[in-house]
């Protein structure tokens, strides 16, 4: 976890390659209703308490281990299929690799977004999650995005597995539950109603209603659907490799209805063809109805790609002010620094004057008497640190020049006094910023300044002293 990026003071961060990280998880929750935990790969469960969970209850053990959880595939024509959620057999098989997907997270206060791009498929994912701030409904914004430089025809499918029961069924009568569920599609996707409740009160009529909902970014309905397991997954399959996707198999229609199974909230959406750099947009809801509530009249206020937006703004908003926690690490790595992140976007975070956007400029301006490309790093960096007096001989990997200007105010605590910013270049080659090491963080590039003699105040016969983590120390035996 030492590799967390804080984006403000809000406690938002980044981080790279978060499926790497054991027990890593975000809570997502409302006032009121479900109560959702979700790792970086979708893992996790949903509930509204005790006895109504939405997914399979997990615990800290198998938060991560478990397949049988929120997932999203594009079946890509004439390569293959991928997960969105880094959640396959070859994504499994390629874990820790130099093939793993490049991927980062990043989160705040009950919400998280994945990032993952595969080389090999050409394509990049970007899934928004969180629960509404009434708690009705967990939601998932997908975006799914061409990056080869021809055209991609995908098919995508959503997929929750609806546990839709009491926790204590995961250890008894578990099959004997699964024959109460009665599921049945709807025009925008599946809903699981047990005719029973069958838990440690007894056999009581049932009245909560499970769904998982989708739709692409305008709105419109999904092709069609997969609601039981044994659909889902096939002979001999898995949730790692199931048979929908494997074999591009075609789902039920609407008004489907089936019974004494396990339930999947599995949905299929037209395949499309991707124009370079095209992105399609997805919507999946997932939520649970009680007595007469019904999930159509839930989810359809979260249909279209806007109107999950402005919820997102709203949760975003809401927590900000509920918490009303603001800090700084103390750390000038995490609280001063400059960050670009693989999806090549500068973010500067300046405390004195906020968070910005940066843009690379096509043209750079060779500073030679700054950084001069025909010597090596290393001899530039003991030049410059001849000229400042620093008489040290570790050194990072590499300086990151070129030229940014400042695109867009991100966040700033007085952003009227910021925003006069907007439009300044910044010269990263410039003498003013080569005073920096750089530390490589997977595909993160971070840059922190390094203090001069001068700025230190060093004086020839003047006491210093040097702090040094027990954790970088090294003993060694000198032979």
């Amino acid at each position: 976890m030492k590799y967390i990026k804080f984006q403000d003071k809000n406690g938002s961060f980044s981080i790279e390659n978060p499926e790497n990280y054991s027990g890593l998880y975000i809570p997502l929750a409302g006032e009121n209703g479900l109560k959702s935990a979700i790792t970086p790969s979708l893992g996790g469960d949903s509930k509204l308490d005790q006895n109504h969970f939405l997914l399979e209850p997990v615990s800290i053990e198998n938060l991560h281990n478990n397949r049988n959880t929120r997932n999203f595939w594009c079946k890509i024509k004439g390569k293959g299929y991928w997960s969105a959620c880094g959640v396959s057999a070859e994504q499994e098989f390629q874990k820790y690799t130099d093939k793993q997907d490049k991927s980062s997270l990043e989160a705040g206060f009950m919400w998280q977004k994945l990032h993952r791009t595969s080389e090999k498929y050409g394509l990049q994912s970007e899934i928004l999650s969180f629960v509404t701030v009434k708690g009705d409904a967990e939601v998932h914004l997908v975006k799914i995005t061409n990056i080869e430089e021809e055209e991609q025809e995908i098919t995508p499918v959503a997929v929750i597995p609806v546990y839709g029961r009491s926790a204590d069924n995961l250890r008894d009568h578990r099959h004997v539950t699964s024959l109460l569920h009665r599921i049945r599609t709807t025009e925008y996707g599946v809903e699981v109603k047990p005719v029973l409740s069958f838990d440690e009160r007894g056999h009581q009529k049932n009245n909560t209603a499970y769904f998982v909902y989708g739709s692409e970014g305008e709105g419109t309905e999904p092709e069609s659907f997969y609601p039981d397991v044994e659909m889902f997954i096939g002979e001999g399959g898995s949730f790692l490799i199931p048979e929908v996707v494997r074999e591009e198999k075609k789902g039920v229609p609407a008004g489907t209805e089936i019974e004494g199974k396990e339930a999947v909230g599995g949905i299929r959406f037209a395949s499309r063809v991707l124009r370079p750099h095209e992105t399609a947009v997805y919507v999946v809801t997932a939520g649970i109805s009680e007595k007469n509530q019904l999930p159509e009249e839930t989810a359809r206020f979260y249909r279209t790609e806007k109107q999950v937006a402005r919820e997102f703004e709203h949760v975003k908003k809401h927590w900000t002010e509920k918490v009303n926690v603001s800090f700084e690490t103390g750390d000038e790595v995490s609280d001063t620094c400059f960050i670009i992140n693989s999806y090549g976007e500068l973010l500067a975070y300046k405390r004195q004057y906020g968070i910005y956007k940066m843009e690379e400029l096509e043209s750079d301006i060779a500073e030679l008497h700054v950084y001069d490309i025909d010597k090596t790093f290393e001899a530039n960096i003991e030049k410059r640190m001849q000229e400042q007096g620093i008489q040290c001989h570790t050194y990072y990997n590499n300086v990151w020049c070129g030229n940014w200007v400042i695109d867009k105010v991100v966040y700033a605590e007085k952003k009227d006094k910021v925003e006069k910013k907007l439009g300044e270049t910044v010269f990263m080659d410039n003498a003013d910023y080569f005073d920096i090491n750089y530390i490589d963080f997977n595909d993160d590039k971070v840059f922190y300044n390094m203090p001069t003699v001068e700025e230190l105040g060093l004086k020839v016969g003047s006491d210093a002293y040097a702090v040094i983590k027990a954790t970088s120390v090294m003993v060694g035996i000198d032979e």
